[in-house]
């Protein structure tokens, strides 16, 4: 993990963010077990996703534009990589897979939760539908 924020400073508003959420959802695993941390780090996942979309994507973009901005706002915050396989506009169907830049080994699964909760809240405000169907 080291040498991932190479060129920034410790104290970058992003970092710190990062940060501060990773400690605080291993204080979830710790404190109130694995299943409960799950849960809590789901519904902020999906609250930051939600607020992030509103305040910094372009809802009314086409789809391939906010795809393109969305790939470059997770790279860019260093939670995914993200690639989108297929999209159907008939069903909403869509297929996407996700290679984590940051190495999560180590990391309890809450922390991975709150990521895929993330996008899913992005994508929830952008479709108007609820997005849950991450396959690991």
């Amino acid at each position: 993990m080291a040498g991932d924020n190479e060129g920034r400073s410790p104290w970058d508003a992003e970092v710190v963010d990062r940060l501060t959420w990773r400690a605080a959802l291993h204080a979830f695993d710790n404190e109130f077990g694995r299943k409960q941390a799950v849960r809590l780090s789901r519904t902020a996942g999906l609250r930051a996703g939600n607020e992030y979309a509103r305040d910094f994507m372009d809802l009314n973009a086409d789809f391939r534009t906010f795809a393109l901005s969305l790939q470059k706002a997770l790279a860019d915050l260093g939670i995914d990589t993200l690639r989108i396989e297929s999209f159907n506009p008939d069903t909403g169907n869509l297929v996407i897979t996700g290679e984590e830049i940051v190495d999560r080994d180590g990391l309890s699964e809450s922390v991975y939760v709150y990521d895929r909760s993330f996008v899913d809240g992005i994508l929830e405000v952008y479709t108007g539908q609820r997005c849950d169907g991450w396959d690991v």
